[in-house]
């Protein structure tokens, strides 16, 4: 099935936190976003998918990419599967849109 770029992440805002849709690609040269997958937002993470090591790695990504604590990530969906929810207290659904790369930068350079 082909990435739809042009569809809306899935992202639950509230008064404290969001929950986005990601899709988690374990085993990858190294973390980053690289992009949407359909509605979703797209993660490759160096972590194997072996006893909840790319969910751990998920979560300190995360972290370290919106300077957070890790107690402030969670997975509530997902927890076996590459298709995950994550919610992040104390971040806007503007910072997460922000995250994902424009594709058409890529295109033009």
């Amino acid at each position: 099935m082909a990435e739809v770029a042009n569809a809306p992440l899935d992202i639950q805002e509230d008064e404290q936190s969001v929950t986005v849709k990601v899709h988690l690609q374990p085993r990858a040269k190294r973390d980053k976003i690289i992009g949407q997958h359909g509605d979703a937002l797209k993660v490759s993470i160096t972590a194997a998918p072996i006893e909840g090591q790319a969910n751990d790695a998920c979560v300190a990504f995360f972290a370290r990419l919106l300077k957070m604590p890790k107690a402030k990530i969670v997975i509530v969906g997902g927890l076996g599967s590459r298709d995950k929810r994550v919610r992040l207290v104390g971040v806007s659904r503007a910072e997460i849109e922000a995250l994902v790369p424009a594709p058409s930068a890529s295109a033009e350079a």
